[in-house]
């Protein structure tokens, strides 16, 4: 039987590992990076059927959460946001119905710029969080005066304009930052054993390859493959059946 469906998140979006040195966060539930001041998350124009924080249950992470969005909006005027430094933006969602987002960037400078990037088909995905990441060249492609150096709003749309999948879909919200992707981190490795395969677990982020390699002794000199793959901001688990 398939899994059942599940209505709100009971687990946490993984801790953001990036450094600090590399990042300008506009929320993280974690704590891992301080959050830029001044961002109200529930812009009254929205277009949702409700909105507003949402602890997850057993733990004291607290999310932002959209239930019927079309569209709702973020806005920080008094403090704009320079991302200027960075050359990604990246959020975490959760959402029990959905299957499309897109994000809207906006800066005042010279008139409303609203270039609104879309996730590619098949990332937006039920009952997980899903890690996403927009290149800010992609803003920058769809509007040369797009200025960076001066974001005052930011819009996550799910309606006709994001693509033609499901609308006004519910999303619990994450870890939404900017981030120098010159600037990565290897990732922290989780290992578990049982019915006889050793379980390897680490967070992905997309846009990179992996490359999980074992030796049969330390003292070997060279390091076998096991597996390669494509990450896609998930925390995959890799089996290892022969216990290298």
């Amino acid at each position: 039987l398939p899994p059942p469906v599940l209505q709100v998140p009971t687990n946490n979006a993984s801790t953001p590992t990036r450094p600090a040195a590399g990042v300008l966060a506009m929320y993280d539930s974690s704590g891992a990076y301080p959050d830029s001041p001044g961002i109200g998350w529930y812009a009254s124009w929205g277009a949702v059927t409700s909105q507003g924080d949402y602890t997850i249950t057993n733990t004291s992470r607290i999310v932002k959460k959209y239930v019927g969005l079309q569209y709702a909006g973020m806005e920080f005027y008094a403090n704009p946001i320079n991302a200027t430094a960075y050359d990604t933006f990246h959020i975490d969602i959760w959402t029990p119905n959905a299957n499309q987002l897109g994000v809207k960037l906006v800066s005042l400078t010279g008139g409303t710029q609203d270039p609104q990037v879309n996730v590619a088909s098949g990332l937006v995905t039920s009952n997980h969080w899903v890690g996403l990441d927009f290149p800010l060249s992609a803003f920058q492609a769809l509007r040369a005066d797009w200025d960076p150096s001066n974001l005052q709003q930011m819009l996550l749309v799910d309606n006709s304009t994001a693509g033609p999948g499901a609308q006004g879909g519910i999303f619990y919200v994450d870890n939404a930052y900017f981030y120098n992707s010159t600037m990565l981190t290897p990732p922290a490795i989780s290992a578990s054993y049982s019915g006889g395969s050793l379980d390897l677990s680490f967070p992905t982020q997309n846009g990179f390859s992996y490359t999980v390699q074992y030796k049969t002794n330390l003292t070997d000199a060279v390091w076998q493959t096991l597996t390669n793959f494509s990450g896609d901001g998930s925390v995959p688990m890799i089996p290892d059946p022969a216990n290298h």
